[in-house]
């Protein structure tokens, strides 16, 4: 008749909670006569309860970050109808140009708020979400729909299994690592020139999200390019650390690792980077997914106007092979070769005037798999194939405003038996201390409180009349994702106070079109909390066994 945990913490703690392991059962030694009947007892073992296993949230931030969460979703999608219906022409156009896949607009999202020096998480949910206890005695029909068919997965955990791509939040990243290397200083000024790299004519050049008025963004040292969220600025500083330098500091911040936090199905976060744009011989995933199929499409229209069939399994083969060409400098002479020996395309045809070159068109579609200069450049304001979690960057955040130090993330507090011992005080654990100077980390620091209170701060208009403004740092992150703007990620993250800071708050939309609207659910966690430190603490007494708490 015990409760055995299936998922959360009452899975992983299991082997705590439960009286029912050989430690904790009770026994009793019976006498029996010849009859097999009893007749007295001759020994008695009391059985003992499981331990009480304590949590590092804290209840009422955790409240009223979930109703932050929701109301800051619901907001964000009447943003986006808002905007669908006065340009409506144009959004249909551009779903009818990519074949008519649906908008994709904010369902879902995750939010986290950890302690800066402990990595203790005191609040954490994810969007939709469902009550645990309908599970205690049987799922409903009604609730097994609700759970199972709701298209945005409630079950699934978006604080810790969700990724996507974090646009410029990663910055500080690109920051750190260009100081830490050596090929930035804190007073070199970099002016944003327009299309980068300088002197780019092509229509498709990189550019700041302020062009064509760039010329606002003179003199940008790193400080100023945080505040003025400059992509000029870290795409040079990404060019001249190239692909190795940037993946090493993002994995030394964490952002590649899991945080073990004590949880089922964490991810682990990735750097954008050759072997995660596409490594040949392994399945195609993401845009080599896209790539692949586009080039299958294009060797099967070939060579059904050249009236040759093929199965599929034939153009899906000769597709993986031209995709290993990505390692090949200038593959044009292997592309040709591929199409004529492996589908007798003759040269005439691959060679056409009276067409695209079919050449130049696989050409086209390997580069778009192939690491470059440009698309490490973008990797530096966090876009390209780079994809985080919540729960990652919270341990990223909190290492920038806490001296460096990447520690686990943990959600236990402590295990207390039923005599109330405590046999597990929370401990950190250390991963790793960066040793980043004290003047680096402040620059940084001091250009996410520009963001919030400077003058013209990205992040300004939104907290111009938050009563903790001066207390707070924070970032605003817009990844696109697709070709259509209300589609972007949206993400935003923040630590408070900024004199001391204790928590670092990250917000999560996918898909909620600017990073600025996530700054809701950050405004109400922060506001909650500075007002709690002035406050008496509230006491939370421990559930019996086997109950659940909201």
């Amino acid at each position: 008749t015990d409760l055995i945990g299936i998922s959360g913490i009452e899975y992983t703690m299991e082997s705590e909670l439960t009286p029912n392991i050989a430690l904790r059962t009770g026994k009793q030694i019976i006498e029996v006569n010849n009859l097999g009947k009893a007749v007295r007892q001759t020994d008695l073992i009391e059985p003992t309860s499981g331990n009480n296993v304590i949590t590092t949230l804290d209840l009422g931030l955790q409240k009223v970050l979930e109703e932050a969460l929701e109301q800051n979703i619901k907001n964000t999608y009447a943003e986006q109808m808002k905007e669908y219906r006065e340009n409506q022409a144009k959004y249909d156009t551009e779903v009818a140009e990519r074949g008519g896949a649906p908008l994709q607009l904010a369902q879902v999202g995750a939010a986290v708020v950890m302690d800066v020096q402990t990595m203790e998480i005191l609040g954490m949910c994810s969007y939709p979400p469902f009550d645990p206890n309908i599970f205690t005695g049987g799922l409903t029909t009604e609730e097994f729909e609700t759970l199972f068919h709701d298209p945005r997965n409630p079950l699934f955990n978006n604080a810790i299994s969700s990724s996507g791509a974090p646009g410029s939040i990663f910055k500080m990243v690109t920051g750190v690592a260009g100081l830490m290397e050596g090929v930035v200083t804190l007073d070199e000024q970099i002016d944003d020139k327009g299309n980068w790299p300088e002197g780019s004519d092509n229509s498709d050049a990189l550019h700041c999200w302020i062009y064509p008025y760039y010329y606002l963004h003179k003199d940008q040292n790193l400080e100023l390019a945080i505040k003025n969220s400059c992509n000029f600025y870290f795409y040079t500083i990404a060019d001249r650390l190239g692909n190795s330098l940037l993946s090493k500091w993002a994995e030394l911040f964490g952002l590649t690792t899991k945080t073990n936090v004590e949880l089922l199905g964490e991810k682990a976060g990735q750097m954008a980077g050759q072997s995660t744009l596409y490594t040949p011989g392994t399945a195609p995933s993401g845009t080599s997914k896209l790539v692949y199929l586009a080039i299958v499409n294009l060797l099967k229209d070939a060579c059904t106007e050249l009236n040759m069939t093929y199965e599929d399994s034939v153009y899906e083969r000769v597709a993986l092979d031209l995709m290993a060409l990505v390692d090949v400098d200038k593959p044009g002479t292997e592309i040709r070769r591929i199409l004529r020996s492996d589908l007798n395309i003759p040269l005439y045809y691959i060679r056409s005037a009276t067409q695209t070159r079919l050449d130049w068109d696989v050409n086209d579609f390997i580069t778009q798999i192939k690491w470059n200069r440009t698309a490490n450049a973008s990797s530096g304001i966090g876009q390209s194939v780079t994809l985080l979690t919540p729960v990652g960057v919270a341990r990223y955040i909190s290492a920038i405003v806490n001296g460096g130090k990447v520690y686990d993330a943990t959600l236990i507090k402590d295990i207390v038996t039923p005599d109330g011992e405590s046999i597990m005080a929370s401990q950190t654990n250390l991963v790793r201390d960066l040793d980043i100077p004290e003047e680096y980390l402040t620059a940084v620091m001091n250009g996410m409180h520009g963001v919030i209170s400077g003058e013209d701060g990205t992040a300004a208009d939104e907290f111009a009349n938050f009563k903790y403004k001066n207390d707070v740092g924070g970032k605003t992150g817009t990844a696109q994702v697709s070709t259509i703007d209300l589609e972007n990620n949206s993400w935003f993250i923040a630590y408070a106070p900024f004199e001391s800071p204790e928590i670092a708050v990250v917000v999560y939309i996918p898909h909620g079109y600017k990073g600025i609207l996530s700054s809701y659910t950050a405004r109400e966690v922060i506001e909650y909390y500075l007002d709690k430190k002035s406050q008496p603490e509230e006491v939370y007494t421990i559930p019996q066994s086997n109950t659940i708490v909201p």
